[in-house]
């Protein structure tokens, strides 16, 4: 994804581009199973302070949203001791103002990509809705958005009844939910599909190969 929309990009200005992929195609790695994700409002990073407390539990559990394997490995030792220099409050709170205005940026970006080429990837403007099960996890989510609002980025606060409303789905779920946030302003779409038309484009139109 991130190849194929860098040349687009720098063919556009001019520039002569040859693109490397050791696949056929483009976007049959990491962009082929994505979770179909255009998370602009995704901005809280993951090293943080809530982080600190929950590490010892991720170092343990293979399923942890953020994976680590300890062993004696130079590079993921200077990384990790770099993780927890940014589980600060001020770390945290900067970093999570870069990706938020980084995230504002690619969606003006994306809408950009969008008008000038008209590629087709199942793109949704239906925003991301973010579920809890857990009143404290629920109450961090929302302190959250209070902040992120104040730089442009709004969401919207759901009880659980709204939540309901807006996915009939689940109620078919045995999980709790006490609420949820839904992020209107992000999108989604198959990372897939985009690579493949956007290369296209790149290459009929601007001469990338």
């Amino acid at each position: 994804l991130l190849g194929v929309t860098t040349a687009y990009m720098l063919a556009r200005r001019g520039a002569e581009v040859t693109v490397l992929d050791r696949r056929p195609e483009s976007g049959a790695e990491t962009s082929f199973s994505t979770g179909c994700q255009l998370s602009y409002s995704h901005a809280e990073p993951w090293a943080n302070p809530s982080a600190l407390a929950k590490l010892p539990k991720w170092i343990l559990d293979p399923d942890a949203p953020l994976v680590f394997r300890p062993r004696a490995d130079w590079p993921m030792i200077t990384w990790g001791i770099a993780f927890l220099f940014n589980c600060t409050n001020e770390r945290a709170r900067q970093n999570c103002l870069n990706m938020l205005r980084l995230g504002l940026y690619s969606r003006r970006q994306m809408a950009r990509i969008r008008q000038e080429t008209n590629v087709a990837f199942d793109f949704l403007d239906k925003g991301i809705l973010h579920i809890f099960g857990s009143k404290k996890d629920f109450d961090h989510a929302k302190r959250q958005n209070e902040f992120q609002e104040k730089y442009g980025c709004s969401q919207r606060v759901l009880s659980r009844g709204e939540c309901l409303m807006m996915e009939p789905a689940l109620h078919e779920t045995s999980r709790g939910i006490v609420g949820g946030i839904h992020s209107f302003m992000d999108e989604s779409g198959d990372a897939y599909l985009f690579c493949n038309a956007l290369a296209k484009v790149a290459s009929e139109r601007y001469g990338v190969k």
